[in-house]
């Protein structure tokens, strides 16, 4: 069998002499990404000339540049790395297709059936279900007034726990209202995840 990574789809946009690629790699269901397969993917786009990795998966992320997993900043210096979540993408069509903001008769359908599909339970996106392992014992911590290690693992799985719900609350408030809810972060958070983290770790460790 191949080892060889074999990505799930292309982009290729063109505006006028610029053309920008990428990469698309895709789970669903209870399918996560992988630190391995996803870095094979940047070092095979790096090797390609092409400019970004795009991954999608049922795994929330506050902003598509803050990926769910925890990527060597080396890998990304020379391609670019997002990530959406199915329900991110099922909200931007609900909202363009409710807002009537697709001009395109075809292109309106298309996005509809979308739409469609994407709320049908066989297709595989999934809510955020549960939150991750050790939550309910940094709950308990806090309970019972016990100092919390701000560098621990588990304070930092409940954190990336915390903001995946908060990018998931919004994502469902946006389909509630039909208008788009974000998260605002600082413009040091929003450009580094790791800040975003850190700060977070340190506010819940330091209450």
């Amino acid at each position: 069998m191949s080892t060889e990574p074999r990505p799930d789809g292309l982009i290729v946009i063109k505006n006028g002499a610029k053309t920008w690629t990428a990469l698309i790699e895709s789970k669903i269901g209870t399918a996560e990404l992988t630190n391995k397969q996803v870095e094979e993917y940047l070092e095979l786009a790096k090797g390609l000339n092409i400019n970004a990795v795009i991954t999608i998966s049922n795994q929330f992320a506050t902003t598509p540049t803050h990926h769910p997993l925890k990527i060597n900043k080396n890998r990304i210096r020379c391609v670019e790395l997002y990530h959406f979540s199915w329900l991110s993408i099922k909200t931007k069509a609900v909202l363009l297709t409710g807002r009537r903001l697709v001009n395109d008769p075809e292109q309106a359908f298309i996005l509809s059936e979308l739409v469609s599909y994407l709320e049908h339970s066989s297709s595989g996106v999934s809510a955020l279900t549960k939150m991750p392992s050790g939550w309910k014992d940094v709950c308990h911590s806090i309970q019972q007034v016990t100092p919390l290690n701000k560098s621990s693992d588990l304070i930092e799985r409940s954190v990336s726990g915390w903001h995946q719900l908060l990018r998931h609350l919004s994502l469902n408030l946006s389909m509630a209202i039909r208008q788009p809810v974000g998260i605002v972060l600082s413009r040091a958070r929003e450009k580094d995840p790791e800040i975003n983290l850190r700060e977070d770790c340190h506010l819940l460790s330091k209450e």
